[in-house]
């Protein structure tokens, strides 16, 4: 039977799409459609594939038929160029040779955050689409994201991602990527009188550290309080919150305890609050605690990457499903758990 996002005449409401500020995200869509072009014509003559992650990824997607099929259903659909004109990713090959170009390079800065996150910029339209849903939130295809992921950070520690921390036009210490970051001297350990102003990494970079007392907590021993534990902004905020719920529905979209921590620590916490914030990539991604507390557990739980909810937005509102399904996705993706 065909859904609503089979639909290749769906309307897209720019407007809307466009206008997401939240945590920052979503800025100037021309740039980022101009980016990924240049990244198809980039990749467009490569024949090799070099970082063992991906090539184990290609050889999985060719040896497996379910794999082979979902990911043919998942570009057999998608037009050359979508309603906007907008350049698409049109099969597996050119996807996995993206991947292999973006983990052997640190993001530079972009006006565009969605150029932060380069794999969610070329599966942005993909992701809404029933074909893709199915094929994305195949555990197999996630095992292998997360080996291609781990390899990009990897990199991302390494000394020679800091060749992006520079004060040129598309540095991280540039002067349009510091208007987003206002008095980042004052606030963060840095010496610009070094070379990179002292990041050893991109990684060092994005989660540099607060200079002391710069971010003093208002109230300190509240116990009734919490505080931001990084530079986010608040999304949603839900008392009472139940173990279980359906957590997939459009116009409630509740918090359902059990999936989201996915331990049965969760019935401690029945009835209690979330506090759900979102963190632009121009943020510093140091965390601290937001409330008073001891941790007695830190696990990783293992999800998704790039699943959203097809229940939530028509396949054609690509950019407005990251904002959207942001609470489906505390049960779906990978996170990690405190």
């Amino acid at each position: 039977m065909a859904t609503p996002n089979d639909n290749p005449s769906a309307k897209f409401d720019l407007h809307l799409a466009t206008d997401m500020r939240v945590g920052g995200w979503i800025s100037e869509p021309k740039l980022l459609y101009s980016w990924i072009d240049n990244i198809l014509k980039e990749v467009e003559n490569r024949t090799e594939i070099r970082n063992p992650a991906v090539i184990e990824f290609k050889n999985a997607i060719e040896s497996d038929a379910e794999l082979y099929m979902g990911f043919h259903r998942l570009f057999y659909s998608l037009p050359d160029r979508d309603l906007l004109d907008r350049p698409q990713v049109k099969d597996y090959l050119t996807m996995l040779q993206c991947f292999d170009k973006f983990v052997g390079e640190a993001p530079t800065w972009n006006p565009n955050f969605l150029v932060f996150l380069p794999f969610t910029a070329i599966l942005q339209l993909p992701m809404s689409m029933s074909n893709g849903f199915t094929i994305l939130v195949n555990r197999r295809v996630n095992d292998h994201f997360r080996n291609v992921f781990r390899a990009w950070a990897k990199y991302l520690s390494s000394a020679a991602s800091a060749s992006v921390l520079t004060t040129e036009k598309y540095g991280w210490l540039g002067e349009g990527a510091m208007e987003n970051m206002p008095d980042f001297q004052k606030l963060f350990e840095c010496d610009p009188t070094k070379d990179h102003w002292g990041f050893t990494s991109w990684d060092y970079f994005f989660t540099r550290t607060l200079k002391f007392d710069a971010r003093p907590v208002e109230v300190p021993d509240g116990g009734t309080y919490i505080t931001s534990a990084c530079e986010s902004q608040v999304i949603r905020y839900k008392v009472k919150v139940a173990a279980r719920d359906q957590f997939w529905l459009k116009d409630s979209q509740p918090y359902s305890l059990v999936h989201m921590l996915n331990d049965p620590l969760a019935n401690s916490f029945m009835g209690g609050t979330v506090y759900q914030a979102i963190l632009s990539s121009y943020y510093y991604h140091r965390w601290h605690s937001p409330v008073n507390g001891t941790i007695v557990k830190a696990y990783v739980v293992e999800g998704t990457y790039f699943a959203v909810s097809l229940s939530l937005c028509p396949p054609t509102t690509d950019l407005r499903h990251l904002h959207v399904t942001l609470t489906y996705l505390l049960w779906v993706s990978g996170r990690n758990s405190f």
